[in-house]
């Protein structure tokens, strides 16, 4: 019998952190209702963190132009919660990708709870690599997930491939500063961050743009949102100062489930946070359209 093919590095180690983690994200941010693993966006309209969650799918639903009529791809889809939203609010089929097998399970059992397996569903698939046709769809949505990515330009490439001419692009993502840019040191102060999190590094909001431009985009825009998401860090930080020293002890008491990415994605969501205090990284929109055919 052969042995099965090794998986990509990188996929390996986000799989890794999301099934380590998978216990703080369930008891600390999801909601009852709502298995977001995405911050909240915070405006007069909201009064709690389940009512940010959804503000930011309908944020982004708008800036993206979503109707009953779109074909969403949900790359990174965690465990479904924005697909589902999508396919229950506004009507739209959404197909969400993941490469994680437990959250995929998730998005399956939450979508037939939700009564919308029909224009919900969800496939194991790296968004690097898509099996899907060409033009299978009218809208790419990247919910702080392209992140995760060592090759964003391969990301983008194959969102451009499967997009019909005219179709829509929205990310929402933690980008660097871009000016004046990180010196060596402040890149160095996120590591922390950014190794516990599985995220091999962040792009600056003008190194989106190039990209788009370059994989067939026009029209590209960004939005700096953070105001808008500083709440939600500053909900996330309570949590960790509360939850730190009970991990980091339960670990040294060699507790099984508190192992060190555990305690490690504690940290560098602090890390995280104090960074964005520094002002190193920004919450930044982008959204652009597929060129149309011939440009």
């Amino acid at each position: 019998m052969s042995e099965p093919e090794a998986l990509p590095a990188q996929i390996d180690s986000v799989i890794k952190y999301y099934e380590s983690t998978r216990s703080d994200y369930e008891k600390l941010w999801f909601t009852e209702s709502d298995p977001a693993v995405h911050f909240g966006y915070y405006d007069d309209t909201v009064a709690d963190h389940p009512q940010a969650i959804v503000r930011m799918n309908a944020v982004l639903a708008g800036l993206a132009g979503i109707g009953a009529g779109d074909r969403v791809l949900d790359a990174g889809c965690g465990c479904g919660a924005s697909a589902i939203w999508l396919a229950s609010t506004l009507g739209c089929s959404v197909t969400g990708i993941n490469v994680v097998p437990f959250q995929l399970a998730e998005a399956r059992r939450y979508a037939s709870r939700a009564g919308v397996s029909e224009r919900a569903r969800f496939e194991r698939q790296d968004y690097e690599r898509l099996s899907f046709p060409d033009r299978s769809f009218t809208v790419y949505w990247g919910l702080e997930s392209i992140v995760h990515s060592e090759d964003r330009e391969a990301v983008l490439g194959e969102a451009s491939r499967v997009l019909e001419p005219g179709g829509r692009i929205v990310i929402a993502e933690y980008t660097l500063r871009e000016s004046p840019p990180l010196t060596r040191r402040e890149k160095g102060f996120l590591d922390p961050w950014l190794a516990s999190w599985a995220m091999p590094r962040l792009l600056a909001p003008g190194e989106y743009e190039g990209l788009l431009a370059r994989t067939g985009f026009t029209n590209v825009r960004t939005r700096d949102i953070s105001p808008h998401v500083a709440r939600s860090l500053r909900r996330l930080r309570k949590m960790c100062r509360v939850a730190l020293p009970v991990a980091a002890l339960l670990r040294v008491m060699h507790v099984p489930d508190f192992n060190k990415e555990r305690v490690g994605n504690i940290r560098g969501s602090l890390r995280q946070i104090r960074a964005f205090e520094k002002g190193y990284w920004r919450y930044t929109v982008v959204t652009a359209e597929r060129a149309p055919a011939g440009q």
